[in-house]
């Protein structure tokens, strides 16, 4: 039977950093030793059992913008503790916005999701499969747009 799923892929959230936090070790001290460190910027990293490890989170100054600091994150992968995490790294910042919120419509167990396309005119597309028990090749991902691009449909 098909299911839809709506999630929020990504978000990103600007602001100023609050006037007390102007200095990086102050904005080190305020993130606490979750969070390091690497070229002025921070990364809260997950670690597994396997020693393994992910990146969660990316907090650093706006290059595009002088004072303003964005926070980058998948909110569907947070654990309780990394939320509170995120919250730490937004209260240092005045006047937060929204800048990215990406959003995924998943559709499952639906054969027709692949056989319509979406079709725009002088735009690069991109097939992902899978090899299937059959050894067919199934159509798994189709990316339109290039990565570079704000506006990248992937279906």
């Amino acid at each position: 039977m098909p299911t839809n799923q709506v999630s929020i892929d990504r978000i990103t959230v600007s602001g100023e950093l609050k006037a007390e936090y102007r200095e990086l070790q102050r904005v080190m001290n305020a993130l606490g030793s979750s969070w390091e460190l690497s070229g002025g910027v921070f990364r809260l990293i997950r670690e597994y059992p396997n020693g393994d490890t992910e990146n969660i989170a990316y907090y650093a100054e706006n290059a595009f913008q002088a004072g303003s600091w964005r926070l980058d994150f998948n909110p569907n992968k947070l654990t309780d503790e990394e939320k509170l995490e995120m919250k730490r790294a937004i209260d240092l910042l005045a006047d937060v916005h929204f800048t990215r919120l990406d959003l995924a419509f998943d559709v499952f167990n639906n054969e027709l999701g692949m056989k319509y396309r979406i079709y725009r005119p002088n735009v690069s597309q991109r097939e992902y499969g899978v090899y299937t028990a059959q050894w067919t090749k199934a159509v798994e991902t189709i990316y339109y747009g290039s990565n570079s691009s704000d506006q990248q449909i992937r279906q």
